[in-house]
């Protein structure tokens, strides 16, 4: 059986997904500016074209290599979310599955599903208690090192 840190730790496993995404979206958009900025320039120096040429094209690339991670990052969420979404809806109490989602799909803070359900904090403190002492989840697989 998993103890409450483990399936909180599952439950979070989406959120982190979210962030990563987020990551890779900034770092493409400061590539594409670096592409932007990147203007022609006019040498009598014969070859100095292809010096700007291959910067642009290394933004290009980095910026492909991102998206292809980028797109493999979002299957991920999707299929992460997907999971939790399962182990979620097999809680038998709406509340408590409306709690586990504010709180692990969209990200909310305890303090702010709690106000979006018109709970005290101390109420939805224990209600996810509650929640994850009913949530049944098999253990994750150990990651080889």
């Amino acid at each position: 059986m998993m103890s409450s840190q483990e399936k909180k730790n599952f439950l979070m496993r989406y959120r982190d997904c979210e962030r990563e995404i987020v990551r890779l979206e900034e770092e493409i958009a400061r590539w594409q500016s670096r592409a932007e900025r990147i203007t022609a320039g006019y040498s009598p120096t014969p070859g100095a074209h292809g010096e700007t040429r291959d910067r642009v094209q290394e933004a290009v690339c980095e910026m492909a290599e991102l998206r292809g991670a980028l797109y493999d990052r979002l299957l991920d969420a999707a299929a992460v979310r997907r999971e939790i979404e399962r182990a979620i809806a097999s809680l038998g109490e709406e509340r408590l599955r409306l709690l586990l989602e504010y709180r692990y799909i969209d990200g909310l803070t305890l303090e702010a599903a709690a106000e979006r359900m018109h709970y005290s904090w101390r109420q939805a403190a224990n209600l996810h208690r509650q929640a994850l002492s009913e949530l049944e989840l098999e253990p994750l697989p150990r990651r080889a090192s």
